[in-house]
């Protein structure tokens, strides 16, 4: 007569078993395993005669596991409805919760045991409960993608509009998961779809993001606002451009939307796509149209956003759309100068690859081998000397790579340097050499770095690495090369194919066709109450 003797029976309903044990004195409310009595685990299991024998020898129908759960809480979530009715019959307190504030209720709609919800609801369950999160029972039914636990609760008359603990609805869950069927059920019902998340979402921007066409369609039938904008300034266009959904961000195109719309920091759905790096997106925003040059507050396009976070697939993708090169953010920085800052070297041999050119000068006259110096990119400064940039290009006080770099005291960088023979005498405006300033910086040490520095490029082996540089070099721009002209192909189907599209929406027009793939009636197609969305 061990614990396990009684947990073994209580999973196996055997009632005569547990009547025993019981009669020779086996404690009832002895834990079985995870401190579940026989009553929680004879709950789970849906033994509700066993059930009723622990009632009726005294057994704690209130007793709780480790998790806080009591026997109504477990049957909820496993479904086990012949135990939930004779916990309710026999007195268990309907709007129990457990350790994560959730009840019987919240558990079987989440689960999409309907008919216990519906009997909880009769017994007299609160709908309008919510959990350690703020979660009600309807939005565990969004959360869960449960229609039918939604339909129960909605004609109970559940509040619709609560929000949990991070300012989402129902609808808003519903939009996030993609449960399209909950998300229409609590339209019907009258929820508002313009209602804002904490981050000032609506249900419509929610799905935009996470790429649910069939909820933003849905959404759109029923009069969304295809044109709000969330607390940066993006529009849902902006939104599915950021994270790459291309057929939702043509919904949008077609209801009208303006795609080169900016939100609060100046930035286009392009410029969003490009610095997130959906390469896809920005050839089909690019075939639509989209401005390649505007730019943003700090004057960089979407080249130069691309660049600067190392997204190189959207590099070559606005290259081949035709971004220009050369475009100058407001310090005069081009796209390859903003990459070599940022030590991105997949962008950097994306632009070279793609023609950039190597020696453009910003505002202060600086290269981007001056940039990558500065910055002590090393992989970027032997990339750029690999192609050829001028190792002695000054910037408009003289100051060439390797000064820039002892003064910034990048000693790799001025290793890398003096390695592919950098100049340490050549004087600046103010008569200082790169030499003068290692001095200065370094001391006694100055010496010995340049002497090893020259040691290690006099190397056989240093040499041999050189040419193997110099063949690469040619290989990889003969790669980018390869990947533009790929790009390029990809950008010009796109273009025939908007172009074809757009002809045959003009043709349809002209000729009174229902259903033409434009304005509302578009994102509404086969999106009724009789469809699924």
């Amino acid at each position: 007569m061990s614990v396990s003797d009684m947990f073994e029976a209580c999973v196996a309903g055997d009632l005569p078993s547990v009547r025993r044990m019981l009669d020779g004195g086996f404690d009832i409310e002895t834990p079985l395993k995870s401190k579940a009595t026989a009553i929680i685990i004879a709950a789970a299991n849906d033994h509700s005669n066993i059930i009723s024998l622990l009632m009726d020898k005294g057994a704690d129908i209130e007793a709780r596991d480790h998790e806080e759960d009591t026997a109504l809480t477990v049957a909820a979530r496993f479904g086990k409805e012949a135990a939930v009715r004779v916990l309710i019959e026999r007195g268990a307190f309907i709007n129990v919760r457990d350790n994560a504030g959730a009840t019987a209720l919240m558990y079987a709609a989440g689960r999409g045991h309907d008919s216990i919800v519906s009997f909880l609801l009769e017994r007299g369950a609160d709908a309008a409960l919510c959990d350690a999160d703020g979660d009600s029972a309807l939005m565990y039914t969004a959360l869960k993608d449960q229609p039918g636990a939604a339909a129960a609760l909605l004609a109970r008359g559940v509040p619709l509009e609560t929000q949990n603990g991070k300012g989402l609805s129902a609808l808003n869950l519903a939009a996030m998961v993609g449960a399209t069927e909950v998300a229409r059920l609590v339209l019907d019902h009258g929820a508002d779809m313009e209602s804002r998340s904490r981050s000032l979402l609506t249900p419509l921007m929610t799905a935009a993001i996470k790429g649910h066409i069939d909820v933003v369609k849905l959404l759109l039938a029923r009069g969304a606002d295809a044109f709000a904008v969330d607390d940066d300034g993006d529009s849902p266009l902006c939104l599915a451009a950021r994270f790459g959904f291309i057929e939702i961000a043509k919904v949008f195109l077609e209801l009208g939307a303006d795609i080169n719309q900016t939100n609060k920091k100046g930035a286009t759905p392009l410029m969003v796509a490009a610095a997130t790096e959906h390469p896809d997106m920005v050839t089909f925003l690019a075939s639509r149209g989209a401005d390649l040059e505007s730019a943003d507050v700090d004057e960089e396009t979407a080249l130069s956003l691309a660049a600067r976070f190392g997204k190189h697939a959207a590099v070559r993708a606005l290259a081949a759309a035709g971004a220009n090169l050369e475009c100058r953010d407001k310090i005069k920085m081009t796209p390859l100068h903003i990459a070599s800052a940022k030590g991105e070297v997949a962008s950097v041999a994306a632009l070279l690859g793609c023609g950039a050119n190597i020696e453009a000068k910003d505002q202060d006259a600086d290269t981007p081998l001056t940039i990558a110096s500065r910055y002590g990119h090393v992989a970027v400064i032997d990339l750029l000397l690999d192609n050829g940039a001028d190792l002695e290009a000054h910037d408009k006080n003289g100051v060439t790579s390797v000064t820039v770099a002892a003064l910034r005291g990048e000693i790799q960088a001025v290793e890398a340097l003096i390695m592919r023979g950098a100049d340490l005498e050549a004087p600046n405006r103010l008569g200082r050499t790169a030499s003068d300033v290692l001095r200065e910086k370094l001391g006694e040490d100055a010496v010995n770095i340049v002497a090893d520095a020259r040691e290690r490029a006099s190397k056989p082996e240093f040499i041999a690495l050189q040419t193997v540089r110099a063949s690469a070099a040619v290989r990889i721009t003969q790669v980018e090369q390869q990947l533009l002209r790929e790009s390029r192909a990809r950008s010009a189907t796109e273009k025939t194919l908007a172009s074809v599209l757009a002809r045959l929406a003009r043709l349809e027009a002209a000729a009174g066709v229902e259903g033409t793939p434009s304005g509302a009636g578009a994102a509404g197609a086969g999106c009724d109450d009789n469809n699924n969305a």
